[in-house]
């Protein structure tokens, strides 16, 4: 592949099928209910001309430890010609993704993980993206007096003839190819390192680092693509258990370098398998063979599988078969250890009981790259499950001696090794016990409504889509608060009741009290 830019390293995207399978709704840290929690609702005693809204919670994940090793800060010099500017900063991908920041002049950002991280700026209506490694020795610069023209071609690898139609994202910003496979953009700022993104039909998904300039010449190659279709062999009372295929690159990334896929995002969930045990990938590119993986709570696959991309004739596809290693299983139970009460939403986890043996999710990845991974990717070859309302799990025992470790919000974790006895193990654990100090600020989110909102409103809460709090009256120019049942990463968006649009999410991590503003899109005029 071919790219006129000093620091070029090729990545890639999967497309992922099928897609519908429902998000994990995290029921362990809904909202509670009004009697759980004091009630600081503003009354407004008439509500006949009252604007019915929802407020759409959607949950993305359960924050019951420190999400990465924060121990790195970002400089940053935000700033128009010699004049400091205010830029808002978001994490756009990676484990840090959704964490904001507004910098002003010479200003730092704390608490990060090391690695690769590609983040959003914004400084009035201009909005880009930069590509940025944590630790670095010099502040990132953002000088919005200026912009970035960049240019180039398309084209395939196997004849050298145009891509018409191309999608190309540079630095945020998008475009298509011409019939020529040209194309042409703005990128707001001056310099730096920016994540480019190219995909077109037949093609296999792209992306790289590049360095810009006043006037940045691309030239970009895509290769054709290939596809997996692959079939998970479990019973179908088994798969009824939500299983997901993990997709990696065959190698995994070496430490330190570009080639860590800072644009993760179709990795995060994993690949949903069909009702017959079916699942396709997409938007391979020839050059990149790939590792897949089982998530499951009761099978796993210890070893992972290698799929090798077609090389030559006209072949574009191959057919995978995983078959997880069936296992005893540790039916189980968490409780809280001061009044016996069931826990929701445990996470149980099992990996090697002794030595020093690895589940090869962590052998894979290395580096700066471990603190950038899905707490998933790392069980990978082990099992893992939740807790139902009940306390109840059933968890695969994959070694003779499975070390299993069971932690929950405001609970603390226990991990003990379980040795396999029989084919089926009942055990009960207990949470929370003396000397495990439970947080004592709740998480609380303070919504706040934009001044284009209308005073009155007739208020729905919806989490993760299903309503969890009847209409009811609220006062725009207030807040409203709402206790969560713990700390969590979720997404925050208002609309009117029967419309589609809505003003657009917020992306916050709930913990003690977490501020958050929302409103409905603005009107034409």
């Amino acid at each position: 592949m071919l790219v006129a830019a000093a620091v070029l390293t090729a990545l890639w995207l999967v497309v992922l099928e099928p897609s519908g399978s429902a998000d994990y709704d995290y029921p362990e840290v809904a909202p509670l209910a009004r009697g759980d929690r004091p009630s600081v609702r503003p009354q407004i005693s008439d509500g006949s001309d009252a604007v019915a809204v929802e407020l759409w919670i959607d949950p993305l994940g359960v924050l019951d430890k420190p999400d990465w090793d924060d121990t790195e800060e970002l400089a940053i010099e935000s700033r128009d010609g010699d004049r400091p500017v205010t830029t808002s900063v978001r994490f756009v991908s990676g484990i840090c993704q959704g964490l904001r920041q507004s910098v002003s002049g010479s200003d730092t950002i704390r608490g990060l993980a090391r690695g690769w991280h590609r983040i959003e700026v914004k400084n009035g209506g201009r909005v880009t993206e930069r590509l940025v490694r944590v630790p670095r020795r010099l502040p990132l610069v953002l000088d919005w007096s200026g912009r970035s023209a960049v240019e180039g071609r398309v084209h395939a690898y196997r004849d050298g003839a145009p891509i018409a139609g191309a999608a190309v994202v540079i630095g945020g910003k998008s475009t298509e190819t011409g019939a020529d496979g040209r194309f042409r953009l703005d990128v707001p700022l001056r310099g730096g390192d920016v994540p480019a993104r190219l995909s077109a039909q037949g093609f296999g998904s792209y992306q790289e680092v590049v360095g810009l300039g006043s006037i940045t010449s691309l030239d970009f190659v895509l290769e054709d693509s290939w596809r997996i279709d692959g079939v998970l062999h479990l019973p179908a009372t088994e798969r009824a258990t939500t299983p997901r295929i993990a997709v990696l690159p065959d190698g995994g990334w070496p430490s330190g370098s570009h080639a860590f896929p800072f644009d993760w995002t179709p990795f995060y969930a994993g690949v949903p398998v069909g009702p017959r045990g079916h699942f396709v990938i997409r938007g391979l590119p020839l050059s990149q063979s790939v590792t897949l993986g089982v998530l499951h709570s009761e099978a796993a696959l210890v070893d992972r599988l290698d799929v090798e991309a077609p090389t030559g004739g006209r072949r574009r596809s191959v057919t995978a078969h995983l078959v997880p290693k069936r296992m005893p299983v540790l039916a189980g139970r968490v409780v809280a250890a001061k009044d016996g009460t069931p826990v929701l939403g445990a996470v149980i986890t099992s990996s090697p009981g002794k030595g020093r043996a690895q589940r090869w999710g962590e052998r894979f990845f290395g580096g700066l790259q471990r603190n950038a991974l899905p707490e998933w990717a790392r069980y990978l070859g082990a099992t893992s499950a939740r807790s139902d309302a009940d306390g109840r799990f059933v968890l695969g025992l994959p070694w003779r001696a499975t070390r299993v470790r069971l932690s929950a919000p405001e609970l603390g974790s226990h991990e003990e090794v379980v040795r396999r006895s029989a084919r089926r193990i009942v055990r009960q654990f207990e949470l929370g016990a003396a000397g495990v100090a439970p947080s004592s600020e709740p998480a609380v989110l303070v919504v706040g409504f934009t001044p284009n909102t209308p005073r009155k409103l007739r208020v729905t809460v919806r989490w993760a889509g299903t309503v969890r709090e009847q209409p009811f009256l609220h006062d725009a120019t207030t807040e409203y608060r709402i206790q969560l049942g713990g700390s969590a990463l979720v997404d925050v968006r208002l609309r009117q009741t029967g419309k589609t649009k809505d003003g657009g999410a917020q992306r916050v991590r709930v913990r003690g009290s977490t501020p958050v503003t929302v409103g409905l899109p603005a009107r034409r005029p």
